[in-house]
């Protein structure tokens, strides 16, 4: 009897060792995966928004000149793989969430495509992730397709671990072209909004001057002829200033945002390498990322309230 208690001990202890080991692990991958996710979100409102700006600003330039239907849909530059890249984190992330969380085994399967493919993608876009092979999406695909099925917390959490260290390979990068490509958007966003401010001016100040250099003849209507359409104009031409004014402190928030969520990836890699997660220092980034992505929502807030 004392035997069987001399060895009960060590196993017990055992199982109570792993079972923390597993709790801890799910709980830092959801962590991060939320966190991430609100982060990438963010940036993909950005996105968003620079483009309705860069589509408003033909918009206006088409009132104060004319356009074809082919003028107002061109596209001057190709952002779309950028944005593919960012919907593909987007898409890991949310994935990663619901996988990672306490009811993983709603639309288990759903998630599980939606993880690998979003992967895949970001594993095949050769401009950032240079080192991946077909082995690595295989290993990858294997570990999906077993991490979620009727495994112990301690398997499950073992293989979400070895996932995660895989898809380092492509994530890591993907996330580092995230700061580079926000300076490309800043560029658009601040001309977008610059042409519809100064074009708003214009009509403004002198209504007829466009269409009577092209045709001297031709009676022009003056776009600004009320005292209300006037007033609201001048308030728009205000609030677009004011978004000019605030574009380096938004985007300095967002590139932000970007180093943060690069420097917690990074450390969770580390954690899940060395088997052995500092709390104390992924709560400081944890909670860093957190104040940047809510300082940018507070200012879009502040917008919504100014319109």
């Amino acid at each position: 009897m004392i035997y069987f208690k001399i060895l009960l001990t060590p196993l017990v202890l055992i199982l109570a060792l792993t079972g923390c080991v597993s709790k801890d692990t799910k709980q830092l991958l959801s962590k991060y995966s939320i966190a991430s996710n609100q982060a990438q979100t963010n940036i993909m409102l950005t996105y968003e928004d620079t483009l309705e700006n860069s589509q408003r600003a033909k918009y206006y330039k088409a009132v104060r000149d004319g356009a074809t239907i082919k003028d107002l849909q061109s596209v001057e530059i190709d952002y779309s793989g950028q944005i593919q890249t960012l919907n593909d984190l987007v898409s890991f992330s949310e994935a990663m969430v619901a996988l990672t969380g306490d009811s993983f085994n709603n639309k288990i399967d759903e998630n599980s495509v939606k993880l690998y493919e979003s992967a895949k993608s970001l594993a095949e876009n050769k401009v950032i992730s240079h080192n991946v092979s077909n082995e690595d999406l295989q290993l990858f695909s294997t570990l999906v397709n077993s991490a979620f099925k009727g495994y112990s917390e301690y398997i499950r959490a073992k293989k979400l671990k070895e996932l995660i260290l895989v898809a380092d390979k492509w994530v890591q990068p993907s996330i580092n072209s995230l700061d580079k490509d926000l300076k490309h958007w800043k560029k658009i966003l601040k001309r977008s909004i610059n042409k519809q401010k100064n074009i708003k001016i214009m009509i403004l100040n002198k209504p007829h001057t466009y269409c009577q250099i092209k045709d001297a003849a031709k009676k022009c209507i003056p776009l600004a002829e009320s005292f209300k359409t006037k007033v609201a104009m001048y308030e728009d031409v205000a609030l677009l200033q004011k978004r000019l004014d605030s574009l380096d402190k938004e985007f300095k928030a967002l590139s932000n945002s970007v180093i943060i969520m690069s420097k917690l990836h990074k450390n969770v890699i580390l954690s899940l390498k060395r088997d052995e997660i500092n709390k104390e220092e992924l709560s400081k980034i944890f909670y860093d990322l957190k104040n940047h992505v809510d300082s940018i929502k507070e200012f879009r807030d502040s917008l919504k309230k100014d319109q």
